[in-house]
């Protein structure tokens, strides 16, 4: 879920995270795999918020989102060109894990994923917990999964603040 930074009440999105490596075993994906299925990633790291001052900056997302990108290529075949990095706060407007460019992203993972595609989303940064909608079931419904009546949320970069 990402709360969106330029209305006046955040509207939250519903965001399901899979990663999936469809391997054969821990090694290096071999050429057949990758032409018969496409390997994708989107790598979102978040250092600053600089439209929320009470979000501490963090130094790992920095690092965590290079490190994953070299992982999946050196180890699991990834072609660099598939993996899409959102981090930091740059002068390169595009490359900032606002929430546009998050939501952006995550449409073309949509558009040019296939059946049998690998797909793997990292999110670094912070997040938070929100109530979850009147709208949805009762907290006591065994049917909602959220017993504590929380939604855990990630923050985009360009997340405001709120009450």
């Amino acid at each position: 879920m990402l709360p969106n930074p330029n209305s006046t009440r955040c509207v939250f999105a519903t965001l399901v995270l899979v990663a999936s490596f469809m391997f054969t075993g821990c090694g290096r994906a071999d050429e057949a795999t990758k032409a018969e299925n496409t390997q994708l990633a989107l790598l979102i790291g978040c250092t600053e918020y600089p439209n929320n001052s009470r979000i501490p900056e963090l130094w790992g997302p920095a690092n965590d989102v290079p490190a994953f990108a070299n992982l999946l290529t050196h180890r699991f075949g990834f072609s660099p060109e598939n993996i899409q990095q959102l981090v930091g706060w740059s002068d390169d407007v595009a490359s900032r894990p606002t929430y546009d460019n998050i939501k952006s992203a995550f449409e073309n993972l949509i558009a040019v994923a296939k059946p049998g595609s690998q797909i793997v989303v990292l999110l670094s940064g912070h997040g938070t917990q929100i109530p979850i909608p009147a709208s949805q079931l009762t907290t006591t419904d065994p049917a909602n999964p959220e017993y504590d009546g929380l939604d855990e949320v990630f923050l985009p970069a360009d997340v405001k603040t709120w009450t």
